[in-house]
């Protein structure tokens, strides 16, 4: 049987939580073998939602087949969508990926992986993106060493989904950084 999910105009954290109950049951199992993901309606994404959905994808990919519907037209929103990378490790056939100077593309790393892919994509990212080109980003650098240090002691999955976007309008760097494991628990939080 086929599932076909329709994303909102818009997708944030908060609704891609709600899209993701009409595909899998509350042990986090697909419903069905085969789901169509239809971003046709997609106009605005958020970094928090790309990653999360990745997520879901990546929870599911061994257990589904994932088919994107796009009509083969694509408008802002669902270029978006895949010029940031969420389906490249799913899908056989994607439609052209545009490089936007904006967009840190969004790649799963292993906690073995994160040294290289900070020293190289990571810090080059941020100096084209902030226009500064020492090393000014201790600060962040630190931090999501430590968010993978955590991953590395906490999390049976050890790789994290790591995506940015820089809004240049607002001078603003957001950068997203989610794993497959369980969180914290709410008696610890």
């Amino acid at each position: 049987m086929t599932t076909e999910i329709f994303l909102p105009r818009r997708i944030t954290a908060d609704n891609v939580a709600i899209v993701s109950n009409n595909f899998i049951d509350s042990d986090k199992n697909p419903k069905d073998s085969s789901i169509i993901i239809d971003i046709n309606n997609v106009k605005f994404t958020e970094p928090a939602g790309i990653v999360l959905l990745f997520n879901l994808f990546k929870l599911l990919d061994d257990k589904i087949n994932l088919y994107i519907d796009d009509n083969n037209e694509l408008s802002n929103g669902k270029q978006y969508l895949f010029d940031s990378g969420i389906f490249d490790p799913f899908l056989k056939e994607a439609p052209e990926k545009y490089r936007r100077d904006t967009i840190l593309t969004l790649k799963n790393i292993g906690t073995e992986e994160y040294y290289q892919w900070h020293d190289g994509i990571l810090k080059s990212w941020l100096r084209l993106c902030t226009k500064r080109h020492r090393n000014d980003f201790t600060a962040i650098k630190t931090t999501i060493e430590e968010i993978f240090n955590n991953i590395k002691d906490h999390s049976s999955v050890n790789s994290g989904a790591v995506y940015g976007q820089f809004y240049p309008r607002n001078n603003e760097l957001v950068i997203v950084l989610s794993d497959l494991g369980i969180g914290i628990p709410t008696a610890l939080r």
